[in-house]
């Protein structure tokens, strides 16, 4: 409970909800009575205080998870594609217009939403064609912290050896390299190969954290 509280007070029990189904908690009573015993909230009025949460972890570390969990408690919320556009793309449209405008201190919550949606959640902001390896929530994150001081931001995790596992599984169709293969190959990692990949993973996931 204590190392939920500050997502709890930071994102509203919504988010807290749907940590505490990735971490395992044994039934849907117990998500519950976890988001009541943090916030003391009804069960029926889980809502997020807040109008943008933006899930900054990589890909196939529960975002498709967090995406069903707030679509299914009535939040707006978007996975990957953003509208007609990948999230990644129209992020990266936004990181250059808060670039372009200098301005320091201003909220750019609405200028976000203008590019990328009416959504109150984004769970994966990334995108990965075929060559390249685009993650504006991890090489722009200070950016995006300072842009959009009253966002709250999910990291999500899981334990390195599932993920690696299911990078190596997911391929958009059979004879396509896998989601493994291509971040190998295309992400700045050393060496190249799962090791490095690993090792950019939990660099991420530090710097994360101290910002």
């Amino acid at each position: 409970l204590d190392a939920l509280r500050p997502l709890v007070l930071g994102c509203g029990c919504v988010a807290a909800v749907a940590v505490a189904l990735l971490v395992g908690l044994p039934s849907p009573s117990a998500w519950y009575d976890l988001a009541r015993s943090l916030v003391g909230r009804r069960a029926g009025a889980l809502r997020p205080p807040r109008n943008l949460t933006l899930v900054i972890g990589m890909p196939k570390t529960g975002t498709v998870s967090l995406y069903e969990y707030f679509r299914c408690n009535g939040v707006r919320a978007s996975h990957w594609k953003c509208g007609a556009t990948y999230c990644g793309l129209c992020s990266l449209d936004f990181i250059r217009e808060v670039v372009a405008s200098r301005r320091e201190g201003h909220d750019y919550t609405r200028e976000f939403h203008s590019l990328c949606g009416a959504y109150d959640v984004f769970t994966q902001l990334d995108y990965e064609p075929a060559g390249a390896c685009i993650f504006p929530q991890i090489t722009y994150l200070q950016t995006l912290a300072d842009a959009l001081p009253h966002a709250c931001f999910i990291l999500p995790s899981r334990p390195v050896d599932h993920w690696i596992t299911s990078l190596r599984r997911w391929a958009p169709w059979v004879g396509y390299p896998s989601l493994l293969d291509r971040m190998v190959r295309a992400c700045p990692i050393h060496p190249r190969n799962e090791t490095g990949l690993v090792q950019w993973l939990e660099r991420q996931k530090g710097r994360a954290r101290e910002i």
